[in-house]
Order: C-alpha cells, then structure tokens, then sequence
C-alpha cells in the first residue's frame, strides 16, 4: 500500500511564501509519499524539488533512500520562511549573475 505523505507544520507559509515571489510557480508533490519531496519550484528558467521540514525535524528513512537515489540537481531542504526568502535572494542574484555573462 502507498503511503502518503503528510504536510509539515511550516509548509503552508513557505508556499504561500513562494507564490507571493514574483515569476514563481510551485506545486505541491506532498500527496505523492514514497520519500518523494514535498515542493516542485519553477523560478527563472530552473526547476528545483523542495523538501519543507521543521526546525529540527529529520528525513525519513524513505526520504534519505529516495534523496540518495536522485541523479537531478539536489533536494534543497527549506525548514523555514527565511530558508526560502534566502533561496529566492539567491536564485535572484544566481540570475542577475548569468545576465551580465
């Protein structure tokens, strides 16, 4: 039987976070389970998988076995709103970066 995931407390705030970023677009995979991340982040041109954990809260054995077995680009792990607005400040300055080049 598939085992679904459940949506950790701070995640709703860091959606509504994201989506309030300008050009973003994020859809929830928590539904998903199996240790698949919680975000897909479309932003600039990138794709990014997101996982949402609270401040101390630790990946399950199906989260570690399906971050291992990941060839993309890594899993970022977000544990709070100011991960995230982080995350966007560097994907922003990542970007202006590439412009000037």
């Amino acid at each position: 039987m598939k085992q679904h995931g459940r949506i950790d407390a701070n995640q709703r705030a860091i959606v509504k976070l994201l989506r309030q970023w300008p050009g973003a677009t994020v859809h929830s995979t928590a539904d998903l389970g199996g240790g698949f991340p919680d975000l897909i982040l479309g932003y600039r041109q990138q794709t990014l998988i997101l996982e949402v954990k609270t401040p101390k809260g630790k990946l399950t054995p199906q989260q570690e076995d399906w971050h291992s077995g990941w060839t993309g680009s890594p899993v970022v792990i977000l544990r709070s709103e100011d991960d995230a607005i982080a995350l966007m400040q560097k994907l922003d300055a990542d970007y202006r970066h590439m412009e000037k080049s």
